[in-house]
């Protein structure tokens, strides 16, 4: 399992998210078509499962390309753009915060990308109540909330590896906030995202296996399941954290074979594939890396070949 992440200092400096502010394209060097035959060539070469855990980002393209490729995946996903992208400069360990005001029982997430200096970046979402609602890192971090209050929340921004410019969004989930099986807010937020992405890939949900949902109580907890693949031929298993959980960590012990291990630098969104052609029983051991709370997993079977 990878080690655990540091926690974000909280500081209450508030500066207003203007949704009036103009996206500058100037820094983009390539066309749209081109960012869509970059990307294809991108995902091809990619395994599925990390197709749908990450944004396909184009290390040598600029900071504006990259915005619109994680605005593009998010929209496949099920968002939609609220407001307009901002842009700040943050030196090292600096800080930005903004506004956003957020409706009741909605969903949101906050994309940023950095230029070719920022190494890692951090968002978090705090409450009124300053209280973290997510926190994510990484060189692109996408953060995550579903609000039960209506009223104006902070989003944070850190550098905590390099220093430079970022420019970033907010996006409305569009696609509901309650599933089956009991499946709701960010949990179910989380599965959408993942089945929209793996049925344009050919993917479906595996009518054979019953999905579970279960509760990490702590922050360290540890669950293993054991799971009766009844055909052969490749399985994907989604499994996702709801409200509380920032890190999830998975993996998937196949006989006869090596575990796949998630192997993301953070999220709560883990999808892992096992490919066997007899029957097997496949352990599925997941820990709360980071935070506490709610967890479901979902097997995914392909059913049709769907090229990019």
């Amino acid at each position: 399992m990878r080690s655990r992440l540091p926690s974000i200092v909280v500081i209450a400096a508030l500066v207003t998210l203007l949704p009036a502010c103009q996206y500058l394209l100037a820094g983009v060097s390539i066309g749209v078509s081109s960012i869509s035959s970059i990307v294809r060539e991108e995902l091809a070469r990619r395994p599925v499962t990390e197709q749908v855990v990450e944004t396909p980002y184009i290390q040598t393209a600029d900071m504006a390309t990259n915005l619109q490729i994680v605005d593009a995946d998010l929209r496949e996903r099920g968002y939609a753009a609220l407001g307009q992208p901002q842009q700040t400069t943050l030196a090292g360990q600096g800080l930005h915060d903004a506004r956003l005001r957020l409706g009741a029982g909605e969903c949101y997430a906050v994309a940023a990308v950095g230029d070719a200096y920022v190494a890692d970046l951090a968002i978090a979402i705090f409450d009124a109540r300053n209280q973290p609602v997510e926190v994510v890192h990484g060189p692109h971090p996408v953060a995550r909330a579903c609000v039960d209050e209506a009223g104006v929340y902070t989003v944070r921004l850190q550098m905590r590896q390099g220093q430079g410019t970022v420019r970033y969004a907010a996006y409305h989930w569009t696609r509901g906030t309650h599933g089956p099986f009991g499946v709701e807010g960010l949990l179910y937020v989380r599965l959408a995202e993942a089945t929209a992405l793996l049925a344009a890939r050919g993917y479906t949900p595996d009518p054979s296996f019953a999905p579970i949902k279960s509760n990490f109580r702590r922050q360290g907890a540890l669950a293993s399941h054991s799971l009766g693949i009844r055909e052969g031929g490749c399985v994907i298993v989604v499994a996702v954290g709801g409200a509380g959980v920032h890190d999830l960590d998975a993996q998937l012990g196949t006989e006869g074979g090596p575990p796949a291990v998630d192997a993301q630098p953070g999220g709560a969104l883990v999808a892992l594939e096992a490919c066997d052609s007899s029957h097997t029983r496949t352990a599925l051991h997941l820990a709360s890396a980071r935070g506490s709370g709610e967890y479901f997993f979902q097997v995914f079977r392909r059913t049709h070949t769907n090229a990019m």
